[in-house]
């Protein structure tokens, strides 16, 4: 370069320089890397049949922002990148103007793009641990990602003030561009350093040989772009911005590498499944082995092997009615991979694990509700179904009041009253066969002598529904799902055991994808033949098995007018050829009709004629043609009454069929009871984990739940529809008085540690009405003001003091200190007002000072019938107790 006067010349070796090309080769070789990754990532998600997460929706993002930041490279190498800028602005001065305007674009994207990988990696480890410890740590990262972002967002776009001097040469009010790239360089070491160091601890506490911890380590470190961060951190201190198209060179190259980098590593750890499926398609050998083929015996400590062989087949179910024999499982949430060398327990040697906090096994209503109650709570959980989607053959139809309040306090009601077919409890009429003689209707219940009428709109703000079970539970998924549960259909349990630390499951599931979820706690909902009860040897008491029914499952247009007088289900009984049977319909045009098995040959498969004959028989339509019916499916349903004899044992709760196998009945006291164990059981897991309360309180559950199923059984075969099939029967239940519905759906109570002043048990349920708020049963509900709005919607999620007094809430203010329990005060009257004045007083059972505390299912705990001079120490000491309060049980040791 030479000066002469005002003109400068310059060498034409200096002006031809370009490192152009390298910008090229980093950027596009990078690029095509990451885009073929990022898909690579949505392949594994769904061989796996996995719904995507925060960490997938976050990761996707941040490939969506690194194509900008590719863009906006190539647009750099357009406007002069990689040449001097004397060559630039002899070219085309615009193009220098441009070259600056492009770096505020690519720091925009850069740094979204940056945040949300950082994100992903996060929202990942968050899944994968179960620690509480682990996400305190987690939260904070989150917490100085996005301050990170903020912290150079803010800059970059007031570079120089205005921002148009950042480009137009006049360079006003600017900030030193080298100094801002180093700290935002800084900012991502250090969040990147910490994601590699804070899981160490949790890996090495993994009981798993030493070469395996420091492959998982690798893994980790691997997910991070934090070597890339620093060598970029070296280019931003020697960059040379007097000649800034030439001189940021080796900034922009590893600018491009850092984000692309981040995509790449945040995508790595999930990608174990699309290797795997490659693995065997290339004809290797496989990754992992089946379990063990053969039931193991009870153990001591709850322990068992099992295979993996399924028992339904095309249309024919081998599983009965009387259990619910659980229908999902799919992977929703990332599993944490880790290599295993062993083979306990039916474990194979390359598995998943799966660290969670509650494991459930079964996933039809009632796993699926209790994973959709505890991932309300924050609890992370899984569950785990053998079968790949709901049952075509549905069991449960009618869902009461009650169970809709407790769907309604998880967000589903609406959905719900959205697709019923059938609001209310369904009309069922006996007839000789459809088109024959209709005698009378069946009531609902057989009502108690001298009851006053019953009424469900004086105890609820919502009403039961009729749903098909194949309809209703693709909701609950989708809900829990959305809560983050992760729920994984298709696998098989193979084996588990429990210890004082906690529950191990293995799994396998139809492609021989195997997992390993360890968890604090165990839900057995695997239905009436629960191999999880059976292994822990835990009996059953009831009525047993009464008889087995036949069914079929079909569509027949030409009989949907017989739904048209209101009635839905059909008795058929009567007849001269003494032929007995049960028909209704599940809403869609389907049909079911069942009838007793042929007790000469029980294991008779029905050929297609034979079936369309039974429909024929049992609809009195002789005329109807192959064509008018189409069959659906079949299925053999055991009828009986069964509860086990306790509904926990260590670290197992049974809920559901499992717990109590009852036959359908109008009183729909089969699902919607295991959907009420898994509410009840919910919050206690919750409370229990959070440390809350003491592991005492999980003693409750079975303290409370089995008495419930107790009278519900002994209900159910009291009334008329089961009384004919155990009058031989003897059990001590029997013989008791008909309660109504209304006492049966709202009425019942819980006696136990987490409750002070309970009912003495004179009456298994009553009225709410008579029990006006008494501790141990349902908070009444109360309408307010508003748009269908009640008492119980206070309800659900955590304890709360209700009170028109307001000298309550200075208690609620101190309770959290004194007992560590998180508690709210909802003022009557000022937070919420009753629709009818003096309903809140006579429903609880309090004064204008009195205050009732409920727990967070919906049951009072305690009462105050009004305010004393002892309510404050009062109060503590009932949360204390009724709460199982980790401190405040401490104390009393």
């Amino acid at each position: 370069m030479a000066a002469n006067g005002d003109e400068v010349t310059y060498d034409p070796a200096f002006l031809n320089e370009s490192r152009q090309n390298e910008v090229y080769a980093t950027h596009i070789a990078f690029f095509i890397v990451m885009m073929i990754i990022v898909p690579c990532r949505f392949f594994s998600s769904r061989l796996t049949k996995k719904t995507l997460s925060w960490d997938d929706w976050l990761a996707y993002f941040a490939a969506f922002n690194t194509v900008g930041v590719f863009i906006t490279s190539m647009l750099w190498l357009r406007f002069g990148l990689g040449r001097h800028l004397a060559w630039v602005m002899q070219d085309d001065l615009k193009n220098i103007e441009n070259f600056f305007k492009a770096i505020v674009a690519n720091e925009i994207m850069y740094t979204t793009a940056l945040a949300c990988a950082r994100l992903s990696l996060v929202a990942f480890f968050y899944h994968i641990f179960g620690v509480s410890s682990m996400r305190y740590f987690l939260h904070g990262f989150v917490a100085f990602i996005v301050a990170w972002a903020i912290s150079t967002y803010v800059p970059s776009i007031r570079t120089c003030w205005p921002i148009s001097s950042f480009w137009d040469g006049t360079n006003q009010n600017c900030i030193d561009l080298s100094k801002f790239y180093v700290g935002v360089a800084i900012g991502g070491i250090i969040t990147d350093i910490g994601l590699m160091i804070v899981p160490l601890p949790y890996i090495w506490a993994l009981k798993v040989p030493l070469y395996h911890k420091i492959l998982i380590a690798i893994m980790l470190v691997f997910g991070s772009a934090c070597f890339v961060t620093i060598i970029r951190l070296t280019k931003v201190i020697t960059v040379d911005l007097t000649d800034p198209t030439w001189g940021t060179v080796d900034l922009m190259i590893w600018t491009g590498m850092e984000v692309y980098s981040a995509v790449i590593c945040c995508c790595l750890p999930t990608m174990r499944p699309l290797i795997k499926f490659v693995w065997k398609k290339l004809g290797l050998k496989q990754l992992s082995s089946s379990g063990n083929t053969d039931p193991s015996k009870p153990t001591s400590n709850g322990t068992a092997m099992w295979g993996s062989k399924s028992r339904q087949n095309s249309r024919h179910l081998g599983d009965g009615i009387l259990a619910s024999n659980a229908d999902e499982v799919e992977l929703t949430k990332h599993a944490y991979y880790e290599l295993h060398s062993d083979n306990a327990h039916g474990r194979s040697q390359d598995s998943i694990a799966v660290h969670q906090q509650v494991v459930i096994v079964g996933g039809s209503l009632v796993g699926l509700s209790t994973a959709l109650f505890l991932s309300h709570l924050n609890v992370p959980t899984i569950l785990i179904e053998r079968h790949p989607g709901s049952s075509l053959h549905p069991r449960a139809i009618g869902y009461t009041a009650r169970t809709i309040e407790l769907f309604r306090t998880v967000g589903v009601e609406s959905k719900l009253k959205g697709i019923q077919w059938s609001g209310g409890p369904p009309r069922r009429i006996v007839v000789e066969s459809l088109a024959g003689k209709w005698t009378k209707e069946q009531g609902w219940t057989q009502k108690p002598k001298g009851g006053p009428p019953v009424s469900f709109a004086e105890y609820s703000p919502t009403e039961g529904v009729a749903i098909a079970q194949d309809v209703i539970e693709p909701v609950l998924r989708d809900r829990a799902r959305e809560l983050g549960a992760d729920l994984r259909l298709g696998f098989t349990v193979t084996g588990w055991s429990q210890d004082n630390q906690g529950v191990t499951v293995n799994a396998t599931s139809n492609d021989g994808e195997e997992i390993h979820v360890k968890a604090s706690y165990m839900v057995a909902c695997d239905g009436n033949r629960s191999r999880i009860r059976e292994s822990l040897g835990i009996q059953r008491h009831g009525v047993g098995l009464l008889r087995k029914l036949q069914s079929i499952m079909f569509r027949c247009e030409p009989l949907q007018h017989f739904l048209d007088h209101g009635y839905s289900q059909f008795q058929i009984e009567g007849r001269e050829d003494g032929f007995e049977a049960f028909m209704t319909t599940y809403g869609g045009g389907r049909w079911m009709l069942a009838w007793n098995e042929d007790v000469d040959d029980p294991e008779a498969v029905l050929d297609d004629a034979t079936q369309r004959d039974m429909i024929r028989k049992a609809s009195g339509v002789q005329d109807l043609r192959d064509e008018d019916i189409q069959l659906i499916t079949t299925g053999k349903w055991d009828i009986g009454g069964l509860i086990a004899d306790k509904f926990s044992s260590g670290r197992v709760f049974l809920a559901g069929d499992a717990a109590h196998a009852l036959p359908p009945n109008r009183g729909g006291y089969g699902a919607n009871t295991g959907i009420a164990d898994a509410h009840n059981l919910a919050w206690k897991l919750a409370s229990v984990l959070c440390g809350e309360s003491s592991p005492e309180l999980l003693d409750t559950y079975d303290v409370e739940r089995r008495p419930v199923a107790d009278v519900r059984h002994d209900q159910i075969f009291a009334r008329e529809d089961y009384k004919r099939y155990v009058v031989n029967k003897e059990w001590p239940g029997k013989n008791v008085e008909i309660m109504d519905d209304v006492a049966m759906e709202f009425g019942y109570f819980y006696n136990s540690k987490a409750i002070v002043g309970g009912p003495d048990g004179s009456a298994p349920v009553k009225r709410p009405n008579e029990w006006n708020g008494q501790p141990g049963t349902r908070a009444p509900h109360v309408a307010l003001k508003g748009d269908n709005g009640s008492t119980l919607d206070c309800f659900g999620t955590t304890w709360v003091s209700i009170s028109k007094e307001k000298r309550w809430s200075q208690l609620v203010a101190e309770a959290y200190k004194t007992t560590g329990v998180k508690i709210v005060f909802v003022h009557v009257g000022g937070d919420v007002t009753e629709k009818n004045k003096g309903d809140f007083n006579r429903l609880y059972g309090v004064d204008d000072s009195g205050c009732s505390l409920i727990r967070p299912d919906g049951f009072v705990a305690w009462r105050a019938p009004i305010w004393s001079a002892e309510a404050q120490k009062d109060f503590m000491q009932a949360l204390g107790q009724v709460s199982l309060s980790s401190k405040h049980t401490d104390e009393l040791r």
